[in-house]
């Protein structure tokens, strides 16, 4: 049992319902550092915007579907259901001294009404904790998704990514070869002079799963944001299955401020 685990989503849990304000006095260190979009980068603010979320979202659902934890950091892929139906996912990442959390960084991305690949931003295959195969290689993940956003090394994708390559990205399709067709597009906006930022600030690992937090960007097309990256991978390093959670950084000066 990861005893940090149970923390997190008992704090999670609380903090999104009623008694908020004991779960923020209960769990959270008194140099608790915020960095989620929206909640004023405090723990004041973080009570205000609970405060007013849970007034405008009275019956609203939480759901987490993946837990990977690593050291002292542990990482929720969930959903909430607000008032109206709209679903956001949510990326959330917890960052323990002890007992209690000391750092959290966040991204939420509205579902979309329909996606390319048929798979919505959360469903797929959970976390089998009985492998390892996302500890052992985990550098790799991290290392080819650098390398084929920002080098464009799209050889990688053969050797990094199964055929089948099950992608929730929205406006991605299946498949490595789709995969390869989205890459190549920014080989042809290289030449235009639009290059794409990526810097990733945190790998963490558990079960077949990998995740990483960057800070993501390439203008006119994409907004500096969040990222929440997860990749399921095989045995053999190769992803199967893809997920992201991202949220735009507004104003330019809080980028310091969400990592």
């Amino acid at each position: 049992m990861n005893d940090k685990k149970e923390i997190a989503r008992e704090y999670y849990k609380a903090l999104y319902s009623a008694k908020y304000k004991e779960a923020i006095a209960t769990h959270l260190s008194d140099t608790y550092i915020e960095h989620q979009i929206g909640v004023g980068f405090s723990k004041q603010g973080l009570a205000n915007y609970m405060r007013q979320h849970l007034a405008e979202n009275p019956a609203h659902e939480l759901i987490i579907h993946r837990e990977i934890a690593q050291d002292d950091l542990v990482f929720f892929h969930a959903d909430e259901k607000l008032a109206g139906g709209e679903m956001i996912a949510r990326g959330e990442l917890f960052r323990f001294q002890g007992d209690k959390i000391v750092e959290h960084w966040s991204a939420g991305q509205e579902h979309p009404k329909k996606t390319v690949s048929g798979r919505s931003l959360t469903d797929g295959a959970g976390v089998d904790y009985s492998s390892n195969t996302g500890r052992q290689h985990a550098q790799l993940t991290a290392d080819s998704y650098y390398k084929t956003f920002v080098e464009l090394r799209t050889d990688l994708i053969l050797f990094t990514t199964t055929e089948r390559y099950y992608q929730h990205n929205p406006r991605t399709a299946d498949g490595s070869q789709a995969f390869f067709k989205g890459v190549s597009l920014f080989k042809k906006l290289r030449f235009l002079g639009i290059k794409l930022h990526l810097d990733i600030k945190k790998t963490i690992a558990e079960g077949d799963f990998v995740v990483t937090m960057s800070n993501i960007g390439s203008k006119p097309i994409l907004p500096n944001s969040i990222v929440f990256d997860l990749f399921r991978v095989q045995v053999d390093g190769k992803k199967d299955e893809h997920w992201d959670v991202t949220e735009t950084i507004k104003p330019k000066e809080a980028i310091t401020k969400v990592f």
